[in-house]
């Protein structure tokens, strides 16, 4: 299977929960390679969707994936994939990472695989399950740059007893996004940091000798020599190679952002941004009960549990400096959080304000900045670098009622893999019942 703009194999069409005619298929002895060819986005070798109990991915090989701006995996399980097993598949070269695990995704079980060189990363588990988290165990992942995770808290996985091998990095710690090394290692029974003693990994020839390390964690090597047509697993070189029907994706393009709800009824929602709130869009929209300008802003009512109504877009700025500002008036108990991050190749986190309940604003690591009065309009502003010009910190500008100038909190951190703008969000983490609301939106390049 290659020579596709998407996945290689789909299974599955259900974006929830329930009954889904798609189960029990049987998914072997694939050989899955140049797919997706830099063309579409949010794809995989094999992608799954739905619940599908007794459905089996083994033996199949996947590699060569690339995709046009996200999404380049390997074994894909998407919104509520569950009760899947995936076992002895190799899956190498992809532009993501081997296996990602999202979208409420439950009940599933990854063992014995082989997952090499990712691009980007090698694993992300997405989200906590709504049920049994998935289970990883007996795996080898094998890396050369990037992390080793991304978003792989242990609330969202059971993993043990995986081998884990950066190669030229030698023995030296893990990269694990979202949790320190040695508590990674320590919480997973029987990890391993090794080198697994591949034939020859350079030239992607994954046998394993006599003496690897992964044997002694129960891994079984598996033959996948069966996979695809009658050829060598690996032996592309024998198949013709399509030429490049497309050019390469242009960059996302960077669109202006500016919202001062003015040319917004009184009623509607946010345009242009996506927005998470259980199905409550009337939680977050325009009213003319109050402005810090003009006649209309966005009003948020928390009545939901954890971080929504959360709202969120996708401007996109690579180089220079960039300062996304907006107006405020917390209401009591309510508790807003903003956030700027990068999205390459997972969001990592830039420039951070939070607001508790009792006004106390908080920057990056829970730096306390200033107390913000309830009920008044203030103005906010977070100020950053991106690309060549950036330093890994950024600064909080806030002038309240009656100030002439704001109040400058710098040297803030951003998370390490804070490298470019790709991602503006708010999060609603407040009393039920408490309101905020937002005016003047606007990202610009900072002074």
């Amino acid at each position: 299977i290659h020579d596709l703009y998407y996945s290689g194999v789909s299974a599955g069409w259900k974006w929830s929960f329930g009954p889904n005619p798609a189960c029990a298929n049987l998914i072997e002895r694939n050989h899955i390679f140049r797919v997706g060819q830099g063309v579409l986005s949010d794809l995989g070798g094999i992608y799954m969707l739905g619940e599908q109990p007794g459905s089996v991915e083994r033996f199949n090989v996947m590699h060569d994936i690339r995709r046009a701006r996200y999404g380049g995996w390997g074994v894909y399980f998407d919104s509520g994939s569950s009760h899947i097993l995936v076992e002895n598949n190799l899956v190498y070269d992809t532009e993501d990472g081997g296996l990602i695990h999202g979208g409420r995704s439950k009940n599933n079980t990854v063992r014995n695989n082989i997952f090499a060189f990712g691009e980007k990363t090698q694993l992300t588990v997405d989200t906590a399950p709504e049920g049994e988290p998935i289970r990883v165990a007996r795996n080898i992942f094998v890396w050369q740059e990037r992390d080793l995770f991304l978003h792989a808290p242990p609330a969202r996985g059971q993993f043990a007893s995986n081998l884990y091998w950066r190669v030229g990095n030698g023995a030296q710690p893990l990269q694990a996004a979202d949790t320190p090394t040695g508590r990674w290692l320590a919480q997973e029974p029987g990890a391993c940091v090794a080198d697994p003693l591949f034939a020859d990994a350079a030239r992607r020839d994954f046998r394993l000798a006599d003496g690897s390390p992964a044997r002694k964690l129960g891994f079984a090597p598996f033959d996948v020599s069966a996979a695809g047509r009658r050829l060598r697993a690996g032996s592309t070189d024998a198949l013709p190679r399509p030429p490049e029907a497309y050019a390469p994706a242009p960059p996302e393009p960077e669109r202006p952002l500016a919202e001062d709800f003015e040319a917004l009824a009184v009623g509607q929602g946010l345009l242009g941004w996506h927005l998470a709130s259980g199905g409550r869009n009337e939680l977050v929209q325009v009213t003319d009960a109050t402005a810090a300008g003009g006649r209309h802003a966005l009003r948020v009512r928390d009545e939901l549990a954890d971080y929504e109504p959360h709202f969120y877009a996708y401007p996109v700025r690579r180089q220079g400096a960039v300062a996304f500002s907006c107006d405020l008036r917390v209401g009591e108990g309510a508790a807003p959080s903003l956030e700027l991050r990068d999205v390459d190749p997972w969001y990592s986190s830039g420039p951070l304000v939070t607001i508790a309940k009792d006004g106390l604003m908080r920057g990056a690591h829970g730096r306390e900045l200033l107390k913000i009065p309830h009920q008044v309009w203030f103005h906010l502003e977070l100020r950053t670098a991106v690309g060549k010009a950036g330093t890994g910190r950024y600064e909080v500008r806030v002038r309240l009622p009656g100030e002439a100038q704001a109040r400058v909190f710098t040297d803030l951190p951003c998370a390490p893999g804070f490298k470019a703008l790709g991602w503006v969000g708010f999060c609603s983490s407040g009393a039920v019942g408490s309101v905020y609301e937002i005016d003047n939106l606007v990202l610009t390049p900072a002074p």
